[in-house]
């Protein structure tokens, strides 16, 4: 049994292929379910079992999108954004909300394709607070500039988005991503 990364939860990989993640706390669960069944496996793991506290799914093999983004070069860094500009128009369209935690380690690069695995901490938003979140982290990882520019620009035209008010939410989620990263550096 493998077991991953959570800031909250047990999240382990059975020997049968099965993602099991065990919730500190049950609203979150509820949520991740009612999430993934509407996804019905489409930018999303496939469900497969649901308990008391815990949440079974299919494993989605791929690349971490955080891997594939600290390596791109410009132009793979457009073809990560406008995939993932899909992935993110699909589940604004079937589920009204935005994913909290933005961090890259939350999308898996599967082929052409970039799936979403953890919808603990959705929540009610507009598609520009989505962009500007995932903008953030793409602006703070430590990559080339010009990587960091292709992405975000292809980013933002590829989502019908308000440039103005995405900028506007932008400017608050760098801001809020630099302080908390700070205090976690103890700079």
């Amino acid at each position: 049994m493998k077991e991953y990364k959570s800031r909250r939860n047990k999240v382990t990989l059975t020997d049968e292929g099965i993602v099991r993640k065990e919730f500190s706390d049950k609203a979150c669960c509820e949520k991740e379910a009612l999430a993934l069944r509407a996804l019905n496996g489409c930018c999303a793991p496939p469900i497969l079992n649901k308990g008391d506290a815990v949440i079974e799914t299919g494993l989605v093999e791929g690349d971490l999108l955080l891997d594939r983004y600290l390596r791109a070069a410009p132009g793979e860094a457009e073809k990560l954004a406008k995939t993932l500009a899909q992935t993110i128009t699909y589940i604004y369209d079937r589920l009204h909300s935005i994913t909290f935690d933005e961090n890259f380690r939350n999308y898996i690069v599967k082929g052409d394709e970039i799936v979403r695995v953890d919808f603990e901490e959705i929540t009610e938003g507009t598609l520009e607070e989505w962009c500007a979140k995932v903008c953030a982290f793409a602006a703070l990882y430590e990559v080339r500039d010009r990587v960091k520019l292709a992405f975000i620009d292809t980013l933002c035209k590829n989502l019908p988005i308000d440039r103005e008010a995405f900028g506007e939410e932008f400017k608050k989620e760098v801001k809020f991503l630099s302080d908390r990263w700070q205090a976690k550096t103890g700079s």
